[in-house]
Parts: C-alpha cells; sequence; structure tokens
C-alpha cells in the first residue's frame, strides 16, 4: 500500500494579486489526502495579501527581499515531510502532489521536480517565450537528474515545479539568499553533493504564466544574465566555462582551469552585430561581418519558419528574429554587469 507522506506547500508571492488566487485555487483542488499551503509574502504593496487572506491557507510576511529568503522562512513554518514549492503565477495539475512524491519511496532521493508548460495569453511576448523551453530539464520519462561536467547550467531543478525531504533541506542550510535568481542551480548542486539523488517527473504538471510585455522581458533576461556571475563564484572547484553558439552547428560547452576566473560566451550573434558597429567606423569590418550574418541568418531563418510553423501566424517571420535578439543583448549586458560586479570576466 502507498504511502503518503504529509507536504508543505511553499508559495512565495511579491505583488501578485491579479495571480495568486488562480494559484491558490488550484493548489486547494489538488487530489492528495495530506497537505498544507503557506503563503510567504514578500514585502506586496498591493492587494496580494487580502487576496490569500480569503483562503484556508497559512499566510506569513517575510520582509527580507528574495524569492529564497520567502522559501527560507516557509522552511521554518513547515511541518511536512516533504516540502513542495511553487510560484505565485503557477496553476498545478490536480493530481501533482501525487505525481510529485511517488519517488520519495527511495530513501536516497532527496528532490523531485516535474514538468512546466506554458499558461498562455494573447500577448505577443509570453507567445514568444512559449516557443521556447520552460524549463531547467526535460525527460518524457522518470530520469535521475545529473550535472554535466562541461555545462556551466545543468542538473538542477526549477523553483515552479520542485519539492525535496524537509531533512535534507536542514541538512544543506536551505537557499543561499544572497542570489536574486539561479538559486534553484545552486541548491540543487548542494544536494547533490550531500550525497542525494535528484529525480525529473514529467507527469508532475504545472503550468506557468510567462512575462507578458517588452519591460518584463528584458528585465528578465537581464537579471538572468547578471546572476550567472554569482552563482559562478559560489561553485567550490573554482572552474570556468566557454560557451560557443555559432548557430550552424549545436551549442558547444566545455570547462578549464584559468589563472582568472571566466564565463564567457562565443555567440556569433553578438560579434556580427558587433563588426557591424564597427563597420561604420572602420570598413574593413564588414569582411568579419558579412560571414558572420550569413551563419547567423541562416540559422535565424530555420528558427523563424519553425516558429510560424507551429504558432501558424506569419508575424512570426518578422517578429521572432527581432525578439530574439532583444532577448540575447539583455541576457549579455546582465552578463557584463554581473561580471563587473563580482570581479570576474562574464560575458
Amino acid at each position: 500500500m502507498r504511502q503518503y507522506p504529509f507536504v508543505s506547500v511553499i508559495v512565495p508571492v511579491l505583488n501578485r494579486e491579479g495571480d495568486i488566487g488562480r494559484c491558490l485555487d488550484s493548489l486547494l483542488r489538488l487530489d492528495y489526502p495530506r497537505f498544507e499551503i503557506i503563503v510567504v509574502d514578500n514585502g506586496s504593496t498591493d492587494k496580494t495579501r487580502e487576496v490569500v487572506s480569503r483562503y484556508p491557507v497559512k499566510m506569513v510576511v517575510e520582509n527580507k527581499p528574495g524569492a529564497y529568503a520567502a522559501r527560507n522562512r516557509g522552511i521554518e513554518l513547515a511541518q511536512g515531510e516533504i516540502i513542495a514549492f511553487t510560484d505565485s503565477d503557477c496553476i498545478t495539475e490536480k493530481e501533482w502532489l501525487n505525481n510529485l512524491t511517488e519517488a520519495y519511496s527511495d530513501e536516497k532521493v532527496g528532490g523531485v521536480g516535474g514538468q512546466v508548460l506554458p499558461y498562455k495569453t494573447d500577448h505577443l511576448v509570453d507567445e514568444f517565450l512559449s516557443l521556447g523551453p520552460l524549463e531547467i530539464f526535460h525527460s518524457p520519462e522518470r530520469v535521475k537528474i545529473k550535472r554535466q561536467t562541461n555545462r556551466f547550467l545543468s542538473g538542477a531543478l526549477g523553483s515552479g515545479n520542485m519539492s525535496f525531504r524537509i531533512g535534507v533541506l536542514k541538512e544543506v542550510k536551505g537557499f543561499s539568499e544572497d542570489l536574486v535568481v539561479c538559486g534553484d542551480y545552486d541548491l540543487s548542486w548542494r544536494i547533490q553533493r550531500a550525497g542525494y539523488h535528484l529525480v525529473y517527473e514529467p507527469k508532475a504538471i504545472v503550468y506557468h504564466k510567462l512575462r507578458s510585455t517588452m519591460s518584463q522581458l528584458v528585465h528578465q533576461f537581464f537579471g538572468l544574465g547578471k546572476s550567472e556571475p554569482a552563482l559562478l563564484k559560489k561553485q567550490p572547484e573554482g572552474f570556468s566555462y566557454v560557451e560557443i553558439k555559432t548557430y550552424l552547428f549545436p551549442t558547444y560547452e566545455f570547462r578549464c582551469k584559468l589563472p582568472i576566473q571566466m564565463l564567457l560566451t562565443i555567440d556569433f550573434l553578438n560579434l556580427a552585430m558587433f563588426s557591424l558597429i564597427l563597420a561604420f567606423i572602420y570598413p574593413a569590418f564588414l569582411y568579419v561581418f558579412s560571414p558572420l550574418c550569413l551563419m547567423v541568418l541562416w540559422q535565424a531563418w530555420r528558427r523563424t519558419k519553425e516558429a510560424v510553423k507551429k504558432t501558424k501566424r506569419m508575424r512570426w517571420l518578422l517578429l521572432f528574429p527581432i525578439l530574439h535578439i532583444i532577448r540575447s543583448s539583455s541576457f549579455t549586458l546582465g552578463r557584463i554587469v554581473g561580471g563587473l560586479r563580482h570581479r570576474i570576466i562574464s560575458i
């Protein structure tokens, strides 16, 4: 007979008065016999707390800014054997906890995460974001997640759909509160170094509301880029990582030991744009720009055709490459700013 561990579901929230109700409605519909819901407000100034107060859930305020501080506050209050996390703009399927907790029959399993699918609206930006992967990791079947040595970002569960044993979280001292984003990687890596397995369960599904405005898109990817150097500095191995994106071949990544720690992406799109700018000053750079541009345009055309085929909307012939450039540029700028702040070479 299957055992059902008591689960504490923790939802950090900040100024989500329009979303938190849908999230809590889905959690209260869960087909699972033993669980509690803890909402941790991270200093909302809108009507979020008023909305949450209408629901039969626990609510606590954590004034230290940051979703990871809010999650740690929830862990302190949790009574469950398993601590599950989702975000305030997510909607869970009815069987979410049933599927998420199955793998805990193996005592070596310290954490389990599931599949994140887009919760679509009619906004241009979230439709663009839904054309790419939303998850840190994906597999069509239940598998153990392993970090790939040469990849900087791999081997982790994502914050919108993840769970851990309470004892494991306490052993590794929870989330690192000095990280703004990317703390999911840091926590996952520490749990794996402690000797526990992480499992991906695709049947455990949540739907995530994506960014819907251009400013949100820029802010999200700037923040991701800015946080990666901080995550690199936290790694005890001291490796540098290099990523080469040609747009003709699969992305190539490797790690190495260098006198100065680096997080370097050689992106032919960025090189082409930089060469074009330099060509206005030094026309000789047109010889550099032309081959780079042809490589990037070829892959852009392939990706754009895929977007048109998937959405059946011709507008993506123009919009997809434009939004991709905006996303890529925001991320790269964030990488540079984060590298300067943490005194490493990062681009």
